[in-house]
This record gives structure tokens, sequence and C-alpha cells, in this order.
């Protein structure tokens, strides 16, 4: 029987809080848990196509715990993972529009804090892989009604996947 994703029940949302503090510890990723200073960065708001930053997360993720399912932003692991992967894609974004100054000179600041990004992104998706993991360790597949949900939900959130 093939594995669906489980929901987020109060016990997940720990989980991926816990995620999100660990996230939090890297000195880059501090940049990224408040909302872009367009000006700071140099950078046309037209580029960032979904603004997100991990402060944002946080806020939805602690709000989901007072909601019904139906009326949650993340109702399983990936679309939390979807809004934390758009988070990292927006730095990456900001960082390579900053490897050049306004004078046309490079900046090498701005590899580092690329790599420092890359590597953040990469311990997150390490972590989140051993998150799901311990979910297929620990509950039972989920039934056929609690599928179709995930389904119509997932539509609904994306209705062009």
């Amino acid at each position: 029987m093939e594995r669906v994703p489980a929901p987020v029940d109060a016990w997940l949302a720990g989980r991926l809080e816990e995620l999100l503090k660990e996230l939090g510890r890297r000195e880059v990723v501090q940049e990224l848990y408040t909302d872009v200073d367009y000006t700071k960065w140099g950078v046309n708001p037209a580029n960032i196509k979904q603004p997100m930053d991990l402060r944002t997360v946080k806020e939805h993720l602690a709000r989901d715990r007072t909601l019904s399912y139906s009326e949650k932003r993340y109702k399983c692991v990936a679309h939390f993972a979807h809004d934390v992967r758009v988070v990292f894609k927006n730095g990456f974004l900001l960082t390579r529009v900053r490897d050049y100054d306004k004078s046309g000179k490079k900046d090498l600041g701005a590899n580092k804090t690329f790599k420092a990004t890359e590597e953040a992104c990469k311990r997150f998706e390490d972590s989140l892989a051993a998150l799901e993991a311990e979910l297929d360790q620990r509950g039972p597949a989920v039934p056929l009604s609690g599928r179709c949900q995930l389904l119509l939900s997932d539509l609904r959130h994306n209705p062009l996947s």
C-alpha cells in the first residue's frame, strides 16, 4: 500500500517548529527570517514572484494549531516544505543579484552568503528526509477517505500542479 503524507497534527507541528529553530541557529538564515528589504539588497520587487520568509512560515505553523484541518495552510509536511523551499529560492535569487555591487565590482561576500544558504538548504532537506522517515516508521497508512481529502486539499492549494 502506497504511503501518503501524514496530516500535520500537534506532534508533527512541534517537530516542524523544532526544524525551524534548528535552521534559525545559522547566521545566514537570520536574514531569511524577515521580510525582504528590497532597497538593502538592490533588488526590483518584481523579481521575487512569491515573497516568503521564515517568520511568516513560523506564524502560519503556529496559527494552524488552532484551526480545523480544512482551514489549515499546512495540511501535510509537503505544504510546509514548499514554503520553506520558496524562502531558500528567494535567498538564492537575492544573493545572486548581490554578486556584483552597484559599481559593477565583484562582491566576494555574496558568494559566501550563497554557499551558506546552499548549505542551510541542504541541512533542511536532510532534516526533512529524516522526519519523513520517522513518520513512515511512526504511523499507519492513511485510509482511503483520508487520502482523498489530502488529494482534494492539494488540488485546491495547487490547482495547476
